[in-house]
């Protein structure tokens, strides 16, 4: 069984007209699967479409332990 690993996403979404950008950490299999979690949880936080939010780097974080 593969382990989740902790994924840092950086990029930015747009919000009433409004750019932001955001630094995002999340639990996930591999990158892609990062990604989807960080799209549903911007979506669903703050209401906007995919289509809004840009990721520009997801890079895995090494954790002791």
């Amino acid at each position: 069984m593969k382990e989740e690993r902790v994924f840092e996403a950086i990029g930015k979404f747009v919000e009433r007209g409004i750019e932001k950008k955001f630094t995002k950490r999340v639990m996930a299999f591999n990158e892609r699967f990062a990604a989807e979690k960080i799209l549903s949880l911007f979506g669903s936080k703050h209401r906007i479409k995919r289509r809004h939010i840009s990721i520009s780097e997801i890079k895995e974080v090494k954790t002791n332990g």
